[in-house]
């Protein structure tokens, strides 16, 4: 042999380069949600949100309160780009005459959706740490009023 790489050698790392920024986009929020669930496992107490009242609440550990603080402040950061990176997706279709794949349209619109991910990731992770359990994704999508990190 050569050396020199085969075709499916460079195909592949010609695919690499291409995902890294997702990638790498895709890990503080899955390093938050996974710091999240561990801290979550250790809770005694677990209260539907529904039937505690703010007085009743348990006192939270300054590792819930830093995380609550950390995943408030990355999804109003990510959701904030995610907006703009779809108004940016919109003026670029207007702009380029109903060209939807251009290149620069689908780059747009692969960013407004890595931000979007993050943003339900960090939202979720904040809503965990706020209502003190593990629950289920579902159930954070179920009602919007929980979607906007607090």
């Amino acid at each position: 042999m050569s050396g020199r790489p085969t075709v499916k050698q460079r195909t592949g790392r010609a695919a690499l380069w291409l995902v890294f920024p997702f990638v790498f986009a895709l890990r503080p929020g899955l390093r938050t949600a996974q710091q999240g669930l561990r801290i979550l496992q250790d809770v005694p107490v677990i209260h539907p949100v529904d039937q505690t009242a703010f007085e009743d609440q348990p006192v939270r550990s300054l590792q819930m309160v830093a995380i609550q603080k950390r995943t408030r402040t990355l999804g109003r950061l990510y959701g904030t780009l995610c907006l703009l990176a779809s108004l940016w997706w919109v003026v670029l279709i207007m702009w380029s005459g109903g060209a939807a794949f251009s290149a620069s349209c689908v780059e747009a619109l692969a960013c407004a959706v890595v931000l979007g991910s993050q943003f339900i990731t960090q939202g979720f992770s904040n809503w965990q740490a706020r209502t003190g359990r593990a629950g289920k994704l579902s159930e954070y999508l179920s009602d919007g009023r929980l979607l906007w990190p607090r």
